[in-house]
């Protein structure tokens, strides 16, 4: 439902028109999957690959030209920075979640309004055209936008944060307050009763 695989015949539809030949791969599964299969099943520029894992996953995504989402809501979908951090060109619709930056970074001609296949035909239209040097470019942006979400990465900013805590000068006061009454070692449920029959206060 989040995923809005039920716009994908829609969007094969409108790319009829289209100058250039396209392949989808679609990755993954769920309760919609027979639903898709008899839709698009038979179309020669479908492949569906089902739930992927381990290498075959990083096989899946590494093959890819181009990774693109027709979803209605995301966070910051992993499976985007994943498959940039590929080289995958991203195509996403401007939906108001965490995507829509990473990939402005690459090309803010790849963003699109949600549900408008049109748009979102021409800018496939537009990607299947590109010269070779422009495509290369693209997903090098892709890469180097994901930069800061690889492992090696993210050891060092790590590291580099505790190491930046350990200079900062402390604020905090030498030792902690100690426990000095019967309540701080009662359940917080117990307290809140005694606390509405005046017994102890708030």
């Amino acid at each position: 439902e989040q995923k809005r695989i039920d716009l994908l015949p829609g969007l094969l539809e409108a790319l009829k028109s289209c100058r250039g030949e396209f392949e989808f791969r679609i990755l993954g599964g769920g309760p919609q999957s027979a639903w898709l299969k008899s839709c698009l099943g038979n179309d020669s520029r479908v492949a569906l690959l089902g739930r992927l894992s381990g290498q075959a996953y990083w096989d899946a995504l590494t093959g890819l030209d181009v990774i693109l989402f027709l979803s209605d809501y995301e966070g910051l979908p992993l499976g985007l920075l994943e498959a940039m951090a590929c080289g995958a060109i991203p195509v996403y619709p401007s939906i108001g979640s965490g995507g829509e930056a990473y990939v402005e970074s690459v090309g803010p001609q790849l963003l699109y309004r949600q549900g408008d296949m049109e748009a979102l035909a021409l800018i496939l239209e537009s990607l299947s055209g590109l010269p070779q040097e422009e495509r290369a470019q693209l997903m090098g942006r892709a890469f180097r936008a994901t930069e800061k979400h690889r492992g090696d990465r993210y050891w060092r900013e790590f590291s580099g944060f505790l190491k930046d805590i350990e200079e900062w000068p402390r604020i905090s006061e030498v030792g902690g307050g100690r426990r000095t009454g019967v309540g701080d070692f009662l359940p917080f449920g117990l307290l809140a009763r005694w606390a509405k029959w005046g017994v102890i206060r708030r």
